[in-house]
């Protein structure tokens, strides 16, 4: 920033040069940027669905592991009960 201040400090007909200048290339640079915006837009689209997928992935691994644990109690619970009954309640899965 300072070097803008720099260039604007002493003469106010640089200043009007670098506004017509700016006015002047305004559009060309539209032209340029726009499709630079529209593949950083793009990016993020994909980076978003990437982690949505990854989330998704994510929950699903987890809903296997609570579901072997709590069959995994279950088989431990049948094996030590002498009459096959169960000596204690199961445990309901908790809803995260």
């Amino acid at each position: 920033m300072a070097l803008l201040e720099d260039v604007f400090k002493g003469n106010p007909l640089t200043v009007a040069a670098v506004g017509i200048g700016a006015y002047l290339l305004a559009p060309t640079l539209g032209q340029v940027l726009r499709p630079a915006a529209k593949a950083i837009i793009k990016g993020g689209i994909l980076a978003y669905q990437g982690l949505a997928a990854l989330g998704e992935t994510a929950s699903d691994l987890a809903a296997e592991a609570r579901s072997e644990l709590y069959q995994q109690d279950e088989t431990e619970i049948e094996a030590t009960s002498p009459t096959g009954r169960r000596s204690r309640p199961v445990r309901a899965p908790s809803k995260v």
